[in-house]
């Protein structure tokens, strides 16, 4: 929202012959029609040149510097928890509503307060199960990317295989 976009217009056409035609069976009725839509073919110059220009005076008439030294914080910290095995986009919104927003902080829960935190947000997220979440947001907390994308093969939806 809010971004400018420039553009040129090169040139009016029609496209490509798209025929119409109707039939009803043992009726005698038959109808072929077509036309070409028109279309018009333009040039893209410039996206979001003047918006980086009004966002900047609008974070400088703002008198409360400190949220937005929060904010750079909170998105260099936040970590992708969709990286772990059973979270999804939805689960991973709901648990960063609920300040679990990085792989440290994941790792520090247990797994009942994972599940209130998914049942309390939504009936859809409560079927999800936490248990090994924790485990592997410390090995992505960590860095052991490699040895978690080896445990995450033998999962399913974030469960080991013998406890389904």
């Amino acid at each position: 929202s809010g971004t400018t976009v420039t553009a040129k217009i090169v040139e009016h056409l029609k496209g490509n012959k798209v025929i119409v035609f109707k039939k009803k069976r043992r009726k005698g009725y038959r109808k072929k029609n077509g036309h070409r839509q028109p279309l018009t073919k333009i040039e893209i110059l410039s996206i979001g040149g003047a918006t980086e220009k009004s966002s900047t005076k609008k974070i400088a008439a703002e008198p409360k510097p400190a949220p937005a030294k929060a904010t750079k914080k909170s998105t260099a910290k936040a970590d992708d928890l969709t990286l772990i095995e059973g979270i999804g986009p939805k689960s991973a919104e709901a648990l960063i509503a609920a300040g679990i927003d990085s792989f440290a902080k994941l790792s520090k829960k247990n797994p009942e307060a994972i599940q209130k935190v998914l049942s309390d947000t939504s009936s859809r997220l409560a079927h999800l199960d936490p248990q090994t979440w924790p485990k592997q947001a410390k090995m992505a907390a960590e860095g052991n990317f490699d040895e978690l994308k080896k445990w995450q093969d033998t999962l399913i939806g974030g469960v080991p295989p013998e406890e389904e």
